[in-house]
């Protein structure tokens, strides 16, 4: 089946999603109840699609709809609920920035249809010519550190949990277990070296890149959106995934340090340089295998993901050295 018609039939699920959910308010479907559906975009997991409902009195209400891909896990419809619970707790927070409203989880004929607040705003581009100010790690720190002072303790039993920092990098680090790759033994090793203290996880967003940071049309505030990689853990993973193992973070040689500096001002606990490499080695090793797993062993894809893991590697064993 080619993309067109499977998207035309997600289409005709997300509008009977939406149907349902304006009789579920007690509003009758009738013309102009339902605006335009538009697809949004496509992950391993949900095909969104993005529409305006109208409720009696003229109250308009814009909606985001994720429906199961193809490719859709079986645990798929467990992280759904366990998000929209998390999203639903947030709403309840007061936070220094903006989170998408939860509205409604319908069962469809596909599977599971969840209905979501649509934040309206501009993706982030966190390189700092293009961001306005030119300090991206600034709205990061902020984001992160405001995240990180959640408590996750009435979500433990819905997000994936890690009783502590230190159980975070050891369960993180476990799947490298079974590489034959030298620098896995190396990653390995550096690990247990550096291993995290046993300080009671926090909440993580886990997944804190710009484009899931969105600025309002007006400049004034933050929205965080796509919480489904929440969990609770080693705060240093949050920023992790920002630097991701890259020289040169936010296009600068001493992006991590900016980070770190703008993140310990305002967080309860303050991070080090080698808590962030820490989770920056066992990510980019998880890159690797992912290439591996995607494209071959030897696969020019996989090589460049594992000249990446040795960078950081040599990195690591140079902040030992300092």
């Amino acid at each position: 089946m080619d993309t067109y018609s499977v998207m035309t039939m997600n289409w005709v699920d997300a509008k009977e999603v939406l149907i349902e959910l304006l009789q579920t308010a007690g509003v009758p479907p009738r013309h102009g109840t339902i605006g335009r559906i538009r697809y949004v975009g496509a992950g391993l997991s949900n095909i969104v699609f993005g529409a305006e409902v109208e409720y009696p009195a003229g109250r308009k209400q814009a909606v985001v709809v994720k429906l199961p891909s193809d490719e859709a896990s079986d645990a798929r419809d467990v992280s759904l609920k366990a998000e929209a619970a998390l999203l639903g707790y947030l709403c309840r927070q007061e936070l220094p920035f903006r989170v998408p409203r939860p509205i409604a989880e319908i069962q469809t004929a596909m599977g599971l249809g969840v209905v979501q607040e649509w934040v309206d705003g501009m993706a982030v581009d966190l390189r700092p010519l293009r961001f306005p100010g030119g300090k991206p790690w600034e709205l990061v720190a902020q984001v992160a550190a405001a995240v990180h002072a959640i408590d996750p303790a009435p979500m433990r039993d819905r997000l994936p949990s890690y009783p502590t920092w230190q159980d975070h990098a050891l369960g993180f680090a476990s799947a490298l277990q079974e590489l034959e790759e030298p620098e896995a033994d190396d990653t390995n090793a550096w690990v247990r070296e550096h291993l995290p203290a046993p300080v009671t996880s926090c909440l993580l967003h886990g997944d804190l890149l710009g484009q899931n940071l969105r600025r309002s049309w007006d400049g004034e505030s933050i929205a965080v959106i796509d919480w489904a990689e929440a969990r609770a853990g080693d705060p240093a993973f949050d920023l992790a995934i920002v630097t991701r193992g890259a020289r040169k973070p936010f296009g600068t040689p001493d992006g991590l340090r900016r980070l770190l500096d703008a993140y310990n001002a305002l967080a309860r606990a303050p991070l080090g340089t080698r808590q962030v490499l820490l989770h920056e080695l066992i990510l980019v090793a998880h890159f690797y295998v992912g290439a591996v797993s995607n494209y071959g062993k030897g696969s020019p894809h996989a090589e460049q993901q594992r000249r990446v893991w040795q960078s950081v590697l040599r990195r690591a064993s140079s902040v030992d050295r300092e």
